[in-house]
């Protein structure tokens, strides 16, 4: 067997979406919400626009790994959240549309263990954002 039969083929840009802003800290604007993309994200998902945001962060993140599971060249994603913009105060900008934040980055890693990477996002005008680096590095960014 060669180095390359054994080396694992992996998707090196995939985004995660998140709705839940309590549980997720996670952040969909209210035109985003009312999208197509949020209607095909949901139907990709396999859930109605009416579920909880929570129920639809599971079922996104459970969609997503169970396509890289049944994917025939691949192995694995790197899955990234999705940080917001920032002012250069450190303020959050108005205009963000969606958040995915690098805790639910990090808990859908942990459910998918077998087919997800922790790929962190962090813009560098959070004013949190080295020790954001290092939490992010210390669960496993790569």
């Amino acid at each position: 067997m060669s180095a390359e039969d054994i080396r694992p083929r992996i998707d090196a840009h995939v985004h995660l979406m998140a709705a839940d802003s309590e549980k997720h800290k996670c952040f969909v604007s209210p035109p985003m919400r009312k999208s197509v993309t949020a209607w095909y994200l949901s139907k990709m998902a396999g859930v109605s626009l009416r579920v909880s945001d929570e129920i639809f962060d599971l079922a996104y993140a459970d969609h997503l790994a169970k396509l890289v599971r049944e994917a025939r060249y691949l192995d694995k994603a790197l899955v990234f959240a999705m940080d917001g913009l920032y002012d250069s105060a450190g303020t959050l900008d108005p205009r963000t549309e969606a958040l995915v934040s690098n805790d639910w980055t990090i808990e859908a890693v942990r459910r998918h263990r077998d087919v997800f990477v922790f790929g962190a996002s962090i813009h560098p005008a959070r004013p949190d954002a080295l020790d954001e680096l290092d939490r992010c590095a210390e669960a496993g960014a790569v």
